[in-house]
């Protein structure tokens, strides 16, 4: 019997090739995720504080300010529909919820078990 996966493999050639291009994927992504960590580190606060200080010039910038606004405004009528929409499915879930459960122990929602 064959096995599907490779590194259950019986032929020993099939599990050594698996091995090695896996492994050394993962040791690469493993590497670099550790030296992008240690380097962000050592960048960290005085990074942040550079990125930080350009947004709020580019956000003080009158075009930008204009820009920001009228996004805004463009968005408002999507975010007012979301809003309602996100309402109503929470409300509707709620009450799926309470349903649920005074249809499987026979008390209404909220009462404690008696004891």
């Amino acid at each position: 019997m064959v096995s599907q996966h490779p590194w259950r493999a019986a032929d020993a050639s099939t599990r050594s090739a698996w091995h090695n291009g896996t492994m050394r994927f993962r040791t690469g992504l493993i590497t670099g995720l550790g030296i992008g960590y240690v380097l962000g580190a050592r960048a960290g606060r005085e990074r942040y504080d550079q990125l930080m200080r350009a947004w709020y010039r580019a956000r003080s910038n009158e075009r930008v300010a204009g820009a920001i606004e009228v996004a805004g405004d463009l968005t408002e009528m999507p975010r007012a529909k979301a809003r309602g929409v996100m309402g109503n499915g929470l409300r509707a879930a709620g009450a799926a919820i309470r349903e649920r459960s005074e249809a499987s122990d026979g008390r209404p929602a909220g009462q404690a078990p008696s004891r």
